[in-house]
Formats: structure tokens, sequence, C-alpha cells
């Protein structure tokens, strides 16, 4: 048996597959010409069918979870642009100050 994989600093999961060069030619062209999906997006719709199949009872639970961190997310982003913007027009009006008190020292 084989350990499991570790999440990443965030709790995420990277899952990698690598497929042969012939394979993997046909599943890419296949998906993002017939499917118009990128290979990764398909992977995890792959996934979570499986999850849902397999785990039925706990796949609502995995689903809110999932939901519940991507609110979480989007939250930190939006706070972390509204900061920015903050920063960005406190920096303005300090330079305004600064020209202003420089042409009362004139």
């Amino acid at each position: 048996m084989t350990d499991p994989i570790k999440p990443r600093k965030d709790g995420k999961y990277i899952v990698q597959v690598l497929l042969p060069p012939a394979s993997g030619k046909l599943y890419a062209e296949h998906i993002s010409k017939d499917l118009n999906m990128q290979p990764s997006k398909h992977a995890n719709e792959l996934i979570q069918k499986y999850l849902k199949k397999t785990f039925p009872k706990e796949y609502k639970k995995i689903l809110l979870a999932d939901a519940e961190n991507w609110k979480e997310i989007v939250s930190k982003r939006t706070e972390g642009r509204e900061k920015a913007k903050l920063r960005k027009v406190e920096a303005k009006i300090d330079s305004v100050l600064k020209l202003l008190q420089n042409d009362e020292d004139s």
C-alpha cells in the first residue's frame, strides 16, 4: 500500500497523472477539442463523480465543506483587494499632502 498524498499549505491536494505519450495525446486532444474542456477540469469532474458514487453518504458534507472553503477564499481575496486599494488611495493622499506642505514651506 502506498502512502496517501499530503495536502499543500492551503489544504488543497495536487493529483498528478502521467500518461504515456500516445494515450496522453489522444486524451488531451479529445478533451480539449470534442468536450471543449481543460484536461485538469475533466479529471476533477471524474474524481467528483467517483467520490459521489463511492461515498454517497459523505458526499453532501464534502460539497458543503468545499463550498465553505471557497467562500472563505473569495472573502480573503476581496478583503485583500480592498486593503490594497485603500493603501493606494492613502499613498496618493500622502503625496498630495507632501506637495501642499512643500508649497507652504516655499
